[in-house]
């Protein structure tokens, strides 16, 4: 009586882990990897960008968001909030772009 019991407590968490795993799977193929620590939007003063195939420098952006940008060294108000975002995405990500 006890075994019986044990194996289909067995049975049910073996059956819960597996259907995790395969619903963790199938989200991370869809929608990507977590991302863990990452800090919050609040604590990041700046961002660097790179592309060694294009420019030897590195550029800094820092105190942008998606309602202002600071460009040589003076802030401006976006007319439309969020297009600084995809304006980069759009030069940065070109190839990905055109592929997709």
């Amino acid at each position: 009586m006890k075994k019986a019991f044990l194996t289909r407590i067995n049975s049910f968490v073996l059956t819960v882990i597996c259907t995790t795993a395969i619903i963790m799977s199938v989200s991370i193929a869809k929608d990507g990897m977590y991302l863990l620590g990452v800090p919050a939007t609040r604590n990041v003063t700046q961002v660097e960008v790179a592309c060694p195939a294009l420019m030897d420098e590195v550029k800094v952006i820092t105190d942008a968001d998606e309602a202002s940008v600071l460009w040589r060294g003076n802030a401006h108000a976006l007319k439309n909030e969020g297009m600084f975002v995809r304006c980069a995405q759009a030069i940065f990500f070109f190839g990905e772009i055109v592929e997709a």
